[in-house]
């Protein structure tokens, strides 16, 4: 079939579709809205499960705002600290909220914040104990099992290699597979288990003969007593800005210019399948009146490749894929320990933090022979210290962090976030990361995402001019003193990115951003030294979306994008597309779907764009090259408690014969994927 046919054809069933479909059920979409704005820019298989947890617990047991505190407020992402410690300074003036339209009149949280809110708090307490026994933990407590299932229709070529040519291949079926079970106890206590097989893992035979690749688990506890928190298995650790200390997701820069304030939660039970962004052992928060002790240990093993004589680390391998012959000899090479402690102070809008922690390695780390990893660690242990802070002051909220990695290097930065009316707010944020400071678990704000190597100063603002018009701007000027991957030389950069969105009425809002940024990197030409050329990147979008009534929902985007490396001609691209959903209130069943089409020069010029997906499964596919690309999200209540859904995706392309590289090779211009997914609550 031609590709001026198959877009026809694609067209008419999109209108058809329009037309006869409905959407997954209301509050799966309002959740989806908050965690778009930041993950569309991430890897398509990303697992950002732990982002979405609590927004669906909290969409199912809503916050009580009279008891809510900091730490569960921080878990409702879309709050600024600045409209949390309102919220809570108007709750300590008022005493109680009598009616939740009071919301309104809080300093910092207009229409549109409030909206947001509601599905996530009430007034009413949700508690279902005054205490924990056997009968209410069998009785009251929650059990959420999850089965998914998956595979790229198409055959790789990984999977079709013969085992008898000796050459690579994928050792397992094509299918994922993945398990969750969560049982919880009044978000007091709960108890977690994943399992996962990726595409290519074998499953139930050869080295997984006992079943999944990757398994996780854990017990949690929290409580308003001396033990605060307490786990016992997975979990991940985050404290301060992520300089010093943080594992598990943290997201760079957006138009919710407040985000570069990260909000610290200290511990938390981990359930991702990302397979390196975790601890694995116990931690625990001990209370002392304003002060909280937090204790650490973890040892887990770790993938990777050791160097020829085996005495030490040559490469570490975080990607979790055990599939060929390769990546499963390099299966937990070595192991890691962590062992440290975090101590905090906190007072009313006042906290302060010290973190120090050993992180060591059973085999020392060898150096890469390429000069801008000159100032890698290669000793098996690492001492990280930091001090952290962070303290709300009328409309003023100040933080910031320094860290030290012992016998190596410094970094700090310091920020703000003002609040100077009720129409304009301001983010501010300086940061200086030495080329020598090393730690393996950071989340700081940066723009190469590791923590080191890096100056910059950030600066963002968001306006409402009129009630209807919120506009949101940043700037951010980077240096870094040091070498990187193909740039070699001292270089700099700058970011800038504005959003304005109007919204005509509650069913109607138009959404315009722009974006530019500029780096150096090598020219490419074999020369004897490299010389550094700018290379810019454009993009724009407009975005429109309406409700026809409350139950039929309509968005349309368009974007364009620009690749420039020094004087070369530039590389652009454009995708638009169509979304559809519908939401029958009394029906079990519910859809959406999604119509686009995209024409790029290729890989530079590539637009990301978020999808609607399973539920605890995330999609942010590229769209590169030319072509169209169709999906389709369904949903069945089968009765209460009992839910499934199915999602079938397919990208045809233009013009190629053959889809990806290596292994993953796919003759031909069609991708489709297809995931089954039921979920049992009880």
């Amino acid at each position: 079939m031609s590709f001026e046919r198959c877009l026809s054809f694609k067209l008419i069933i999109a209108f058809c579709f329009a037309a006869s479909v409905a959407f997954a059920q209301q509050e799966d979409r309002e959740v989806e809205k908050l965690i778009e704005p930041v993950i569309e820019n991430n890897a398509e298989d990303f697992d950002f499960t732990e982002l979405t947890e609590k927004l669906n617990y909290y969409r199912k047991r809503p916050l009580n705002l009279n008891k809510a505190n900091v730490e569960q407020l921080q878990e409702l992402t879309f709050l600024s600290p600045l409209q949390i410690y309102a919220l809570l300074e108007y709750r300590k003036e008022s005493s109680i909220f009598m009616d939740l339209l009071e919301l309104q009149s809080i300093e910092g949280f207009d229409e549109k914040t409030v909206q947001t809110l509601l599905p996530f708090v009430t007034l009413v307490d949700n508690n279902i104990l005054s205490g924990i026994s056997l009968t209410k933990l069998f009785r009251d407590g929650d059990h959420d099992f999850l089965l998914r299932t998956g595979r790229i229709l198409e055959n790789p070529k990984g999977f079709s290699v013969p085992d008898s040519s000796h050459k690579s291949r994928y050792s397992g079926s094509p299918q994922k597979l993945n398990l969750r079970y969560k049982y919880s106890f009044d978000n007091r206590l709960s108890i977690g288990l994943v399992a996962e097989k990726d595409a290519g893992e074998s499953f139930l035979s050869g080295r997984q003969a006992s079943g999944f690749d990757f398994n996780s688990g854990y017990i949690f506890f929290k409580s308003d007593n001396k033990v605060r928190k307490l786990v016992i298995g997975d979990y991940a650790l985050q404290f301060g800005q992520g300089l010093t200390l943080w594992s598990g997701l943290s997201f760079g820069k957006g138009p919710f210019i407040a985000a570069i304030a990260r909000q610290d939660v200290g511990i938390k039970p981990y359930s991702s399948t990302n397979e390196a962004l975790f601890f694995r052992g116990s931690a625990a928060t001990l209370s002392f009146n304003k002060f909280n002790f937090t204790p650490f240990v973890s040892y887990k093993s770790l993938d990777g490749k050791l160097n020829d004589s085996g005495d030490s680390i040559s490469t570490i391998n975080e990607s979790g894929f055990h599939r060929t012959p390769t990546e499963i000899e390099g299966e937990n090479k070595f192991t890691q320990s962590v062992l440290g402690g975090v101590l905090q102070y906190q007072k009313q809008g006042l906290k302060l933090g010290a973190i120090a922690y050993h992180s060591r390695f059973n085999k020392a780390l060898e150096k890469s022979d390429s000069q801008y990893n000159f100032y890698e660690l290669t000793a098996s242990g690492l001492t990280n210290t930091g001090l952290y802070y962070n303290y709300a002051f009328k409309n003023f909220y100040f933080f910031g962090e320094a860290a030290h990695s012992l016998k190596s290097g410094y970094a700090y930065q310091a920020g703000a976030l003002i609040s100077l009316s009720s129409t304009v707010s301001l983010a501010l944020l300086k940061r200086n990361y030495q080329k020598n400071y090393r730690s393996y678990f950071t989340g700081a704000l940066g723009e190469s995402g590791s923590g080191n190597n890096e100056r910059g100063f950030y600066s963002g603002i968001t306006l409402k001019p009129v009630p209807k018009l919120e506009v949101s701007a940043y700037s951010d000027f980077f240096y870094f003193p040091w070498l990187k991957y193909r740039v070699d030389a001292p270089s700099k950069g700058r970011e800038y990115l504005a959003q304005a969105t109007y919204s005509f009425s509650k069913a109607l809002s138009l959404l315009l951003r722009g974006k530019y940024e500029t780096k150096e990197e090598n020219d490419g030409e074999e020369n004897t030294v490299n010389i550094l050329e700018e290379v810019k990147r454009k993009s724009c979008r407009a975005e429109l979306n309406y409700e026809i009534n409350k139950n039929l929902r309509f968005r349309n985007r368009v974007e364009f994008s620009e690749y420039t490396k020094g004087d070369s001609t530039p590389e652009q691209g454009y995708a638009a597309f169509q979304d559809v959903s519908f939401n029958p209130k009394k029906s079990k069943f519910s859809f959406e779907g999604r119509f686009a089409i995209f024409n790029t020069s290729g890989f530079n010029s590539r637009i990301y764009a978020y999808e609607s997906d399973v539920l605890y499964s995330f999609s942010s596919p590229a769209f590169q090259n030319k072509g169209i690309r169709f999906y389709l999200n369904c949903r069945y209540r089968v009765k209460r408690g009992i839910d499934f859904w199915l999602r079938y995706s397919t990208v045809n392309y233009q013009n190629q014969e053959t889809i990806g590289s290596g292994l993953d090779e796919i003759a031909g211009n069609r991708k489709s994927e297809i995931k089954a997914q039921v979920r049992f609550q009880f």
